[in-house]
Formats: C-alpha cells, structure tokens, sequence
C-alpha cells in the first residue's frame, strides 16, 4: 500500500470531518474539541500548539492524526487525535501514523509522546503495539463509567531513567 501523509489543508478538511463523524457518532464534546484544534491548525500551520496531518491512499484521505509540543515543557509532545476511517485498515494505517509523529517530533528535541484516551478506543490496543507503555488511569473519568488512559513512549533511554 503506498500512502502518503502530510499536513492537513482546507481541501481534506471535509474528509476528516466526515471520518471524526463516522468515529464519534453522538461523541458532540469531542467531536467538537477536535474540529477546534484543526481549525487552530489550519489558522496558522507554523503553530506548535497543534500539528494536524492526514494519511491519503490513492488520493483519499483515510487517516487523520494532531499532536503538538505540550505548552511549559522540554521535549514533551501530546498525541491528540489518530482517527482511522472505517474502510482503513487500523494497524497498518495507526503505525505509519505513529511512525511519521515520531520522525516529525525528533528533530524538535522530543523525549516523549503522550496520548490520554478513552479504555475502549482502538487505540488501546495499537499503542502498546507501536511502543507506548500504560502509565495511568483514572477510574470513570468518563460519564459512560469508562476509564481515561495514559500511555507514553519515551523516544531516548535518558527520558525513560528520569
């Protein structure tokens, strides 16, 4: 499969609603804080506060992620968002996801990759697949009674010591 990731524009916004739509159907708080970080994001792309990008196979946009570099910190970046649409294979489409963040962040002195989200989100079987480590929880954070999770993935073995 070959894909290709690179920042989000105006002209995939529509296919990224659709996809947080499909993902979060009935989800109107999140849905809601999402589409306020993409429209941050698109606002001024030169921001570090969010980075948003999509993954395209054959020109249509099936895979969206934002991070940014947490605000006060050294070396700290948030995994805000990685949404698959339905027809995406997750695995495949999460890894190269994971793997350009990390690529992206290195070179901005990144330690870590921190990514708090929901017990039952696919995600809470394909970060511990791609390295990040279950670091916390916070027992019916939610008001379905589900859990918020903490994941990390130190990215030197010097962050991993501290």
């Amino acid at each position: 499969m070959v894909a290709n990731i690179r920042k989000m524009t105006k002209e995939n916004e529509p296919a990224v609603k659709h996809i947080l739509q499909q993902n979060h159907f009935g989800e109107i708080e999140y849905i809601k804080v999402a589409e306020e970080r993409i429209a941050a994001f698109l606002a001024d792309p030169q921001q570090s506060e969010y980075i948003c990008v999509t993954l395209a196979v054959a020109d249509e946009v099936c895979a969206y992620a934002c991070y940014g570099h947490v605000a006060g910190t050294e070396g700290a970046f948030r995994l805000y968002d990685l949404e698959i649409a339905a027809k995406g294979d997750p695995h495949d489409l999460s890894t190269m996801l994971l793997q350009y963040i990390e690529k992206d962040v290195r070179p901005l002195k990144a330690r870590l990759i921190i990514a708090e989200i929901h017990q039952e989100a696919s995600l809470a079987t394909l970060l511990p697949q791609n390295h990040f480590s279950l670091i916390g929880r916070i027992p019916s954070f939610f008001p379905d009674g589900k859990d918020l999770v903490f994941y990390v993935k130190y990215l030197d073995a010097k962050a991993q010591e501290l």
